[in-house]
């Protein structure tokens, strides 16, 4: 009997070459899913912690003071829009700011007002909005607190925009 020999990797070889290719396409798989899940988990943390700071310390209202109307436009000599407000800080928290957005049928305009509002002040500010030349489509106006809380990361700013105030009718100033 003639003994004849076939050319190739015997079973054995093949089965540990194929355990080879699964771990290391599992070994890669894993390292870019964990990278992508650590990166989705940092972001929620971030927008939970930031909620969380906005929810139990922000609380801004519009007052009346003196008879004033609480918040009225006015055009400027530029013929921007400038709108006017008396508004109350709460009693927990430092505002650094003021984000003012105004939302017509055809645009979304957005002015940021840097100003210190301590624990408790009443003030009046104004956000002006450049390119805002008519208040006639004004489809709402929205103002939301700007604070800075410590995060893991240090001292960090954020825009409240769970707690924003909203009109959608906002008399000439007089």
């Amino acid at each position: 009997m003639k003994k004849t020999f076939k050319k190739g990797i015997s079973p054995l070889i093949a089965a540990v070459l194929l355990m080879a290719l699964v771990v290391s396409i599992g070994a890669v798989i894993m390292t870019w899913s964990k990278g992508f899940v650590n990166k989705q988990l940092n972001s929620a943390d971030a927008k939970q912690s930031s909620q969380a700071v906005c929810g139990k310390d922000v609380s801004i209202q519009l007052e009346d003071v003196n008879n004033q109307k609480l918040i009225c436009w006015k055009k400027l000599p530029n013929n921007n829009i400038s709108i006017r407000y008396t508004l109350t800080n709460g009693p927990d928290k430092e505002l650094i700011g003021l984000s003012g957005r105004v939302i017509t049928t055809n645009k979304v305009y957005t002015d940021i007002n840097k100003i210190d509002v301590a624990k408790g002040e009443t003030i009046v500010a104004n956000n002006t909005f450049a390119g805002l030349t008519s208040i006639d489509d004004l489809q709402k106006f929205e103002l939301n607190a700007i604070i800075r809380y410590e995060s893991g990361e240090g001292l960090k700013e954020i825009t409240c925009q769970d707690h924003s105030i909203e009109r959608s009718l906002i008399e000439e100033c007089s």
